[in-house]
């Protein structure tokens, strides 16, 4: 490992076009923070000013958490909304329709936001907020380290890109578990890799994975499948397991709540009607936005049998060969 990452850092084999000016560095890291603090200031703003629909993907997960605490069925969409009213929401904090935003994430997803109950909406979505951007900042910083100092600017020009890009607004300005589930999976990647700050990393993974099993369950996919790293991959399952079973817990001995897994998979299905927010088809007029194999299969064949068997199929090709 020791020599492979020294390998990886040796300024030997780099091409003698790379620029190793002091001001190609300078410009181009002075473009990334410019880029990183104006889409963050960008995004405080809207917070700020009540913009319509600012950081609405945040509702459903933090009113299901708040309405875990009090006692109600986070899986209940009319029991999630008053709770969300009761704690300072209003109506132009949501998306346009409530069934855009419903309470579908796992229990894990709302043990981890406990502590955001804590605060009023508005104050928890600010801190929310900030703790998107602190974990964008920082997993960017630390895969950076594993370039050789002469592409680095490069790096620096390619995470300003990708700041000022509409997903990463999207992410960042919606306030998708997503964008700190990402965030958390690459940090908890360069601890491995590195050898250094192993706990931190199987908890960074651990919670990635609570938050978005989907997303960080691939990276620990990889790492399960590298002896090297899978005793640390392992102790991560364990945490986002732990973190599933309290949350399942609370909810299955709760009397409102002990129809929960019902209720999601309901809440599921209802997602993936026509015109709803996951189906990929024309029907819905944000399927622009969804990037999965579903959405490209869609503009062969509406047939959901189909698209969603091809896209099986592609997964499956890729998947057999890694």
């Amino acid at each position: 490992m020791q020599d492979r990452e020294a390998a990886v850092a040796s300024p030997e084999g780099v091409p003698r076009w790379t620029f190793r000016a002091n001001w190609f560095r300078v410009a181009a890291w002075s473009l990334f923070w410019l880029v990183t603090l104006w889409g963050t200031g960008k995004g405080l703003m809207l917070i700020v000013t009540n913009a319509p629909h600012a950081m609405h993907d945040f509702v459903a997960p933090y009113s299901g958490a708040r309405c875990l605490v009090l006692g109600c069925d986070p899986y209940d969409p009319a029991q999630v909304r008053q709770t969300f009213t009761e704690a300072g929401g209003q109506s132009n904090d949501m998306a346009e329709k409530w069934s855009y935003t419903p309470p579908v994430y796992p229990p894990s997803t709302l043990v981890e936001l406990l502590p955001f109950t804590l605060l009023n909406y508005h104050r928890a979505r600010i801190a929310w907020f900030l703790l998107s951007t602190a974990a964008f900042i920082a997993s960017f910083l630390l895969w950076t380290g594993f370039l050789v100092p002469a592409y680095r600017p490069w790096m620096a020009l390619l995470g300003a890109l990708l700041r000022a890009s509409y997903a990463a607004a999207f992410a960042a300005e919606a306030g998708q578990t997503s964008f700190i589930a990402v965030g958390l999976a690459v940090i908890a990647l360069w601890c491995f890799i590195r050898g250094r700050y192993k706990f931190s990393g199987i908890i960074c993974l651990g919670v990635a994975m609570g938050l978005k099993p989907q997303l960080a369950g691939l990276v620990f996919l990889y790492l399960i499948l590298r002896p090297v790293f899978r005793r640390s991959a392992v102790k991560s399952a364990i945490i986002a397991i732990a973190l599933l079973v309290i949350g399942g817990a609370w909810v299955s001995l709760s009397a409102p709540s002990k129809n929960w897994r019902v209720e999601l998979s309901q809440q599921i299905k209802m997602t993936e009607q026509p015109g709803a927010v996951n189906d990929p088809s024309t029907a819905n007029r944000f399927a622009p936005d969804i990037v999965n194999a579903q959405a490209a299969w869609v503009l062969i064949t509406g047939d959901p049998f189909t698209y969603n068997l091809l896209s099986y199929l592609l997964f499956a090709a890729l998947l057999i060969p890694f």
